[in-house]
Order: C-alpha cells, then sequence, then structure tokens
C-alpha cells in the first residue's frame, strides 16, 4: 500500500522528506495529509485522525513515551522518596491533569473514557487504537534492537524505493528474528524433514516386523544363541537409536537434546547387553562368574542397562544450553551445545561407563574369537561395534563442527543415526533373516574360497598347537611370533575352539577344521528345517 500511494499519488522526494521539512509543511498549511506524530502546535486547519489502511477498519500507528527512572546508587532514604515521586507522576489524577493542560496523551487508558478528558484531546483515536507487539525479538540475543530496525528500515526501503523483491525482503524481514528448524510437513522451506521422515518409517516398520522370525520354527536355528526375549531386547535398542532423529524436528530446545542423547547412547547399551551376556558365558574357560551370569541372565542384562538408566536420568534434570546460529542475511538456527558443569561431569561418567562395555565385548571378542559356538557372533558383534564408533564419532565431529547450513546440518546428523540405528539392527538381528534365504550351495562355494584364500592357515595353526603342547614359554620351536608380546595364556583362550574346564591345550588343536564344519554344520540344520 505504501509503494502504491507513492507511485499514484506522491513521489521519492516527497516519501523521504525529513522530519524538519515536514514540520514546516504542515505549520504553514502546504500539504493535503500527512502521516506525522500527533501534535497541537500545527496548523488548526488540520484534523487529526487513524491512519486509513488497505483493509476496512484496520490501521496502524506507533507509540512513543517519556522515561521516568530512579538511580540504583542512592540510599535506602532517597529511594522511598523517590518511589513516592514515580507514585504521584503515574497517579490518574496526575496525568489527568497532564492531558487537560498540555492536550497531550497518557499512558492511562482510562482517561478517555472520561467525558471531561475527551474536551481537550481527540478520545477517539486512542479507543480506536488497539495495542499490541509489532514484533516478538529478544534484545538480548546476538544483535540489539537498534540493529533490527536498522536493518528492518532497510529492506522496506529496497522495496519502496529501490524497486526490490517484495518476497526477497519480507523474507529478510522474517529470518531476522526466526529460527528454521526441518518438519515433517511439506513446506517452502524445506521438503528433507518429509523424506527422512518416510524411511524412517520404512526403517522402523522392517525393524518392528521382523521381530516375528525367532518365533517362527524355519528361521529359529539362526536364534538359538539368545532367548526371544533378549532378540527383542537387542531390537528394541536399535530402534530407540534409529527413533532418535525424531528429536531434531521443530523448534530445537533443551528437553528435545536431553533426550536425544539419552535415547542413543541407552539405546546403544540396550542392544548390545544380550551380547555382552552372551560373550560372558562362552569364556573359553568354565568359571564361577560366567556360571552365575548364565544362571542369572536377566538381571545381569538389567544391571547393565540400570547403570546406564540412572546416569541418564541424572542427565536429564540436568541443565542444558542450547546455541543460537545467528546467520546474516541467512536462515537461523538452533543446535544443541553442552551440559553445565554438573551435567558435563554426569556426561563424562556415562561416556566412560559406555566405553568400559565396549571394551570389554571387545576383550572377550578377541579371546572367544575362534569359539565354534559363537564362532559367527563374535565377528558379527566386531563389525557392529566398528560401524557403531564410527557412526558415534561422525554424530559428535558433526555437533562441534561449524556448519551454518540447518538443512546440511541437521541431514548429517540424521543420516548418521539412521545409519548408526539401522546398521545396528542389521547386524545383530537383521543378517540372520538374510542369511536364511541364501542357499546351502552359495555358502559351501563362499566356504571352499575362504579356505582357498587361506591355505596357509591351517599350517600356522598346527605350528602354534605343536608349540604350545610342548611348553607354552617354549617361543623358540615353531612358535608364533605373537607369543613374544602376549601372555601365552591370553594365546591360549584367542585359539580355542570351545569352551574348556581345564587349562590343557588340546582343544587349540585343527581350528581350522572346527571352523569349516560349524560352516557346514549350521547351514546342513538350516536347509533340512526348510
Amino acid at each position: 500500500m505504501i509503494k502504491k500511494l507513492k507511485e499514484e499519488i506522491g513521489s521519492d522526494k516527497i516519501f523521504s522528506l525529513d522530519e524538519m521539512t515536514a514540520v514546516g509543511l504542515l505549520m504553514g498549511g502546504n500539504i493535503l495529509f500527512l502521516k506525522f506524530w500527533y501534535s497541537t502546535y500545527y496548523n488548526p486547519i488540520f484534523n487529526v485522525t487513524a491512519i486509513p489502511g488497505w483493509k476496512e477498519g484496520v490501521s496502524g500507528s506507533i507509540v512513543g513515551s517519556y522515561n521516568i527512572a530512579i538511580n540504583r546508587y542512592i540510599n535506602d532514604t532517597n529511594i522511598e522518596a523517590a518511589v513516592e515521586v514515580v507514585k504521584f507522576l503515574t497517579s490518574k489524577e496526575t496525568q489527568r491533569d497532564y492531558v487537560i493542560k498540555n492536550k497531550f496523551f497518557s499512558g492511562i487508558s482510562e482517561l478517555y473514557q472520561e467525558e471531561e478528558t475527551c474536551k481537550y484531546i481527540p478520545c477517539e483515536i486512542s479507543n480506536y487504537c488497539q495495542p499490541f507487539s509489532i514484533m516478538k525479538y529478544n534484545i538480548n540475543s546476538n544483535n540489539d534492537l537498534d540493529s533490527y530496525i536498522e536493518k528492518y528500515r532497510h529492506y522496506v526501503y529496497d522495496y519502496i524505493y529501490n524497486n526490490g523483491s517484495l518476497s526477497t525482503n519480507i523474507k529478510k524481514i522474517d529470518d531476522m528474528t526466526k529460527f528454521y528448524s526441518i518438519s515433517i510437513k511439506l513446506n517452502d522451506d524445506s521438503n528433507i524433514g518429509f523424506y527422512f521422515f518416510i524411511i524412517y518409517c520404512i526403517l522402523s516398520f522392517i525393524m518392528i516386523i521382523s521381530i516375528i522370525y525367532p518365533f517362527m520354527t524355519r528361521f529359529k536355528i539362526h536364534f538359538i544363541h539368545l532367548s526371544n526375549v533378549l532378540w527383542m531386547t537387542t531390537l528394541i535398542g536399535s530402534l530407540i537409536i534409529l527413533s532418535s532423529i525424531l528429536s531434531l524436528y521443530g523448534e530445537i530446545s533443551p528437553v528435545k537434546c536431553k533426550l536425544k542423547g539419552i535415547m542413543i547412547t541407552m539405546g546403544f547399551v540396550i542392544s548390545i547387553s544380550p551380547f555382552i551376556y552372551l560373550l560372558s558365558i562362552n569364556f573359553p574357560e568354565e568359571n564361577k562368574i560366567s556360571n552365575l551370569i548364565y544362571r542369572y541372565k536377566y538381571t545381569f542384562i538389567i544391571l547393565i542397562i540400570s547403570i546406564d538408566g540412572i546416569l541418564s536420568i541424572l542427565l536429564y534434570i540436568a541443565p542444558y544450553n542450547v546455541y543460537e546460529v545467528i546467520i546474516n542475511e541467512g536462515e537461523n538456527f538452533k543446535k544443541c551445545l553442552k551440559y553445565s558443569t554438573y551435567g558435563n561431569i554426569v556426561f563424562y561418567f556415562k561416556i566412560v561407563y559406555e566405553m568400559a562395555i565396549i571394551a570389554i565385548a571387545i576383550i572377550l571378542i578377541f579371546l572367544e574369537w575362534n569359539i565354534k559356538k559363537i564362532y559367527y557372533e563374535t565377528r558379527i558383534l566386531l563389525g557392529t561395534l566398528i560401524i557403531d564408533m564410527v557412526s558415534f564419532a561422525i554424530y559428535n565431529i558433526t555437533l562441534f563442527t561449524n556448519i551454518n547450513d540447518y538443512i546440511s546440518y541437521n541431514g548429517i546428523l540424521i543420516c548418521t543415526l539412521i545409519i548408526f540405528g539401522f546398521s545396528n539392527y542389521l547386524f545383530t538381528f537383521g543378517i540372520r533373516i538374510i542369511s536364511s534365504y541364501i542357499k546351502k550351495e552359495q555358502i559351501e562355494k563362499d566356504i571352499d574360497e575362504f579356505l582357498e584364500d587361506n591355505k596357509d592357515f591351517k599350517e600356522k595353526m598346527r605350528l602354534y598347537s605343536t608349540s604350545t603342547e610342548t611348553n607354552h614359554l617354549s617361543s623358540n620351536n615353531s612358535g608364533s611370533k605373537v607369543g613374544s608380546f602376549l601372555p601365552n595364556k591370553i594365546l591360549d583362550y584367542h585359539y580355542r575352539s570351545s569352551v574348556s574346564s581345564s587349562t590343557t591345550n588340546g582343544s587349540n588343536i585343527n581350528v581350522t577344521n572346527n571352523v569349516y564344519n560349524t560352516f557346514v554344520t549350521e547351514n546342513s540344520v538350516t536347509n533340512s528345517t526348510q
């Protein structure tokens, strides 16, 4: 409307007049109408009215005022006196006298309902006005209010006087106070949130529907190492990791930041805890701890999860800071920053605890690497841990990398969490379903290729077995060079193919044959059940 008025009944020169020039024209009566501050000192030929708008009954104005302040450094006696002065100046009686004598408006709207007051000022203007805030802006943010107003004026003038794009300048004005985030809905800002949500729904459906496989007779052979409850536990953990991406949708808040971190770490612990149990009960040498864990498996797993759960609760109640990324003439957004000092302490305890779980898992995987019963499990779990650690590293690097585009920033985080969650599911659960559909002939072909590529493996195992049977300390007999770096007891565990109740080494012989037999036996059973 302003631009239309300028182009049809005005000009750039008239619309850009300074205040002093405008006052001169107003006092001289050389104008038809003028949008200006209210005053009684102008030419009486003019009448004051509300500014016309392009919608009937809707107008706009701006209110300025005088300020009253009290010096904070005065003594208590003077403070009490100053308070009384402020009470007097802002009282209804004083303001009424001010309006009548000076014919100025007051901040007390009740005065405009009094007949006596309305004899001196146009009350209809005040009664017509409806107070509202022109913007939701925090002056304590990265830009102060003066900077905002300066930029606001610049964008408006660019459209009015320089023929700038209306949509572009409106977006720039909106961007000064708007914080962008990804959304499930399709909108003009970005559709990436919608597409990622579709991917999330599809992967979640696959994960949820696959829970039926351990209960089906045809597939039970691939889920024999854990109970159905534990398979559900690891599946739920992976689903929690995947679902953490939902916290990135909508406006970022401290609660969402804390929930995202908790869901990622707890989901990992929940998904991995059944395999910690599996590794613990298959230690190469029978022991009391393994037997105890076997007897109280659910208590053991609940204990692992509960410790992480307690740390998660402590993290949730800790204060959290959200960082505002302000982009000059760009799209601002928020991202999770860090906990308070107390929260950081708990966070580091949680990280240490989870790193300890990973370290224990890796040690047990090494010690049980050749245990026939869990031959595949150790390799699958190692691959899972590697991908989990890489995903977690990429996720944390992204959090602290200076990325000034909210789509790229959130897109990388979501991709990382999808890989983290779904690969966790795929390696620990989904691969068993996939393997059940592989034909026996293809498996035997893969075994032959494996043995062909590792011709010297048998010979190395034979030499190691001979040396360990003779003497664990005899490193000069044909033995392994690795023995000079690691204790023979650890290597003894590493090369065992079954759990032993004694410390003899006979179980180390013919490891390769045991590996081959494991391939053939398990897959023969699978095909027979099909």
